[in-house]
């Protein structure tokens, strides 16, 4: 067998490998489907992708890629009608209903969510929220979040269908666009209930137009003014848009001259800087109600302990996301830079394209750094952005080199078949989950009726840390009360209220920002919520009435 047909069959082990993941327990967090599913699936494109590989002539192929690209926008409306049907309801990925909470209890008592950490994510959701109730739809707030995150889909869509390009051509091939429309990471754009749909969308956009930019050969005072200017108003969505400072200090070494290095380097970091800065010390110390500093990341970074940075675990959570969002654009790479070199050299000796590695890189840090408060499949969102730079680079090479996407079309399908049943499985609800999120915004409507007069009294810095915290206390101790009857509900329910008594009278007396009252309190509280936690998991909510 000659080395280029042995290459094309070893295309056949990523259906072997997902099969036999499926053979070891504890079942990777990856996996949601039923093992035998997943086994008969990777079992069926093992026999079909042997069929293909076999074939000297693929002109059907060839004909089906022509009709496919004739239909162009309609492949872009078939992901956009998924994205309607298969709405991501699985509270048990992301922050689930401790999200759904917090954005309801702050815009009902605020206006608007405001957190340092995903400020204009977080208000965008919130002002979406009350335009619907402004408009009569008082409905549940998952409907908004709902809404932003497909038409974040759409102009996903839009953007990938008509916006990428190349040199050559202004017109892209449809199926060099797998890498962006099947890849798990657009699970995100399927009616996601979370802070970082917009996010995402902002992500692409950025590393598209500063791609373009290089493509068509803008000044390099544009470009890197532009990119600052757009990682500003990244970070204000996300701060996990900071990590794309590592992309620009790429850019600024790669693009500007010697002799203007220093005056770019001034330019961008005080542009940045500025707009930085005088957004920041508005929310933190001029906006009613202040930021609440207490509960950001930015002050408490949950980064990975230094002797942890390269661990065996934590390389596996890398790779389970790199399966899970980005299996297609990794295969690819790996595939291209192992038997294609040259091309592969050739192909990112292209400034347009290697600056994609410097964006790659950006958020691989992040996975690196970052230490998942959650856990997975929790975090799948936080921790995963990297899939849109790697899935730009895996188009780069589907879109130059129509051998290389006419031998990973069962690759392709196969990502596209595990997309949609993954899609429709995360759109499933749970009626327990779903008892909890009717009974949390019953008692936040009755919580915003009691204390809302309280709580407007208090100072800017106070209102959001008290009212967070003396909405958990209110919150627990009724549903403990709707729990099924158990032995020590009354216990927990008595030292739950005795906790929030606690808790405003430190408000009267000034001791909230105490570090020493509150470790001490937050140490005696941690006892009693965990009790509730265990409570919540193993005793079935009974009734929904308060």
């Amino acid at each position: 067998m000659k080395q280029s047909s042995l290459n094309k069959y070893l295309l056949l082990l990523p259906f072997l490998f997902y099969g036999l993941l499926t053979l070891f327990p504890p079942l990777p967090w990856f996996i949601i489907q039923e093992p035998l599913f997943i086994q008969v699936l990777c079992f069926i494109f093992i026999l079909l992708a042997s069929v293909f590989y076999t074939q000297h002539n693929h002109t059907w192929y060839a004909r089906l890629e022509t009709v496919i690209n004739r239909n162009h926008t309609f492949v872009l409306f078939f992901f956009f009608v998924l994205y309607l049907l298969l709405p991501f309801q699985n509270l048990n990925w992301g922050d689930g209903i401790l999200l759904i909470e917090t954005n309801d209890l702050e815009t009902k008592l605020f206006g608007a969510q405001i957190s340092m950490d995903e400020l204009f994510e977080a208000q965008l959701h919130s002002y979406t929220q009350v335009f619907f109730r402004f408009l009569g739809w008082d409905q549940d707030n998952r409907f908004s979040y709902r809404v932003l995150s497909t038409f974040a889909g759409f102009f996903f869509l839009m953007s990938v269908g008509f916006f990428l390009k190349t040199k050559q051509s202004k017109v892209t091939n449809t199926l060099s666009l797998s890498v962006f429309l099947t890849s798990l990471g657009t699970l995100i754009f399927y009616g996601y209930i979370e802070h970082y749909t917009i996010v995402s969308l902002f992500i692409f956009i950025t590393i598209l137009s500063i791609r373009n930019w290089l493509i068509l050969e803008k000044d390099s005072t544009y470009i890197l003014v532009g990119a600052t200017l757009l990682v500003v108003l990244g970070i204000y969505l996300h701060l996990v848009a900071g990590y794309f400072i590592i992309m620009l200090t790429y850019l600024w070494w790669t693009l500007s001259p010697r002799e203007d290095k220093f005056k770019h380097l001034i330019l961008c970091a005080g542009i940045g800087g500025v707009l930085l800065c005088v957004g920041f010390y508005y929310y933190l110390f001029v906006h009613d109600p202040a930021i609440d500093r207490q509960s950001s990341h930015v002050l408490h970074p949950p980064f990975y302990p230094i002797k942890r940075l390269i661990s065996l675990n934590h390389v596996k959570e890398i790779f389970s996301l790199m399966v899970w969002n980005s299996l297609l654009p990794v295969i690819l790479l790996s595939y291209y830079f192992i038997f294609h070199k040259k091309d592969f050299q050739l192909l990112f000796s292209k400034r347009e394209n290697r600056f994609l590695f410097a964006a790659t890189l950006s958020f691989l840090c992040h996975g690196f750094f970052h230490n998942p408060q959650l856990g997975f499949p929790a975090d799948w969102d936080l921790m995963g952005f990297y899939w849109i730079p790697f899935a730009f680079l895996g188009y780069v090479i589907l879109d130059s080199d129509q051998k290389i996407r006419t031998l990973f079309f069962p690759i392709i399908l196969f990502n596209l078949f595990l997309l949609g049943f993954n899609a429709k499985k995360l759109s499933e609800t749970n009626p327990s989950d779903e008892n909890l999120v009717s009974l949390t915004h019953k008692l936040v409507d009755n919580y915003v009726l009691e204390n809302q007069a309280y709580i407007t009294t208090l100072r800017k810095e106070d209102k959001k840390f008290f009212a967070k915290g003396d909405f958990f206390f209110f919150k627990a101790e009724r549903i403990t009360s709707n729990l099924c009857p158990f032995e020590g509900q009354q216990p927990l329910r008595l030292e739950l209220k005795e906790l929030r008594k606690e808790w405003q009278a430190a408000s009267r007396n000034g001791q909230l920002q105490d570090k020493t009252w509150n470790f001490q309190f937050l140490k005696k509280a941690t006892i009693t919520n965990t009790e509730y936690i265990k409570s919540l998991k193993v005793y079935k909510i009974c009734h929904l009435e308060l």
